[in-house]
């Protein structure tokens, strides 16, 4: 019996998707230097930034919540880079700082790549 699905010779070359080699390209982009240095200075700016109720340290943009930033990753309250735009959708943003944001290791990972959650507030009444 012939085996269905051999119908590619092994030393066939790979080829590699749009897909893939964007997601090479984003992994690279994350281990250089540069990209360490600017989420280094960020999680900086973000552990000393002075809220206006006067506590310190900025608060996760996704749940409101605030970061303990004594916290060390895997915890899943400890501090997260996200990016307000994902990198698959906008590689050219992974480096600017505009499109950095504080959140909580788990808020983050819960995102994903999908819209933020819109908080609408407690309706009105009942429709």
């Amino acid at each position: 019996m012939t085996d269905v699905y051999q119908d590619t010779p092994e030393s066939a070359p790979v080829v590699r998707t749009r897909g893939q080699v964007q997601s090479a390209e984003i992994r690279r982009i994350r281990s250089s230097h540069q990209y360490q240095d600017l989420v280094a200075r960020f999680r900086f700016e973000c552990k000393t930034h002075r809220n206006e109720d006067g506590s310190i340290g900025a608060r996760c943009w996704l749940d409101g919540d605030p970061i303990d930033y004594r916290l060390k990753s895997p915890h899943p309250l400890s501090w997260s880079v996200d990016h307000a735009i994902p990198a698959h959708e906008r590689p050219d943003l992974i480096l600017d700082p505009g499109n950095l944001r504080a959140s909580h290791l788990d808020c983050n990972c819960r995102r994903g790549t999908d819209e933020p959650a819109l908080d609408l507030g407690t309706p009105s009444e009942v429709w």
